[in-house]
């Protein structure tokens, strides 16, 4: 949580990408953004912004949570030609277990 401003969150984003070779190459990245809450009413609405996003901002509304584990995003992002829809779930843990997938 940024204590400067009470509406605006750190995350990181932690991506494993399959590997390219059979050489022992680590095929992971990792960046940091901020969310912003913008709407203080229904704080599930939020816009995170990642500093190297060509695509600009992207507006996500937190659909379920336990609040400890796990939460289901839903985001969209206006792109050139129409808008980028997607659901992800986030993860306190690297491995999050099948029974929360399956909610």
């Amino acid at each position: 949580k940024n204590v400067d401003t009470p509406d605006e969150y750190f995350i990181e984003q932690i991506s494993q990408k399959a590997p390219l070779s059979i050489a022992p190459i680590k095929h992971e990245y990792s960046y940091t953004g901020k969310l912003t809450v913008t709407d203080r009413d229904v704080p599930a609405r939020m816009t995170v912004r990642f500093p190297l996003s060509v695509a600009g901002s992207a507006k996500f509304v937190v659909f379920m949570t336990d609040y400890d584990t796990y939460a289901g995003v839903f985001s969209c992002q206006k792109i050139p030609f129409g808008h980028r829809q997607s659901a992800t779930l986030l993860s306190r843990t690297r491995d999050l277990d099948k029974i929360y997938v399956d909610k």
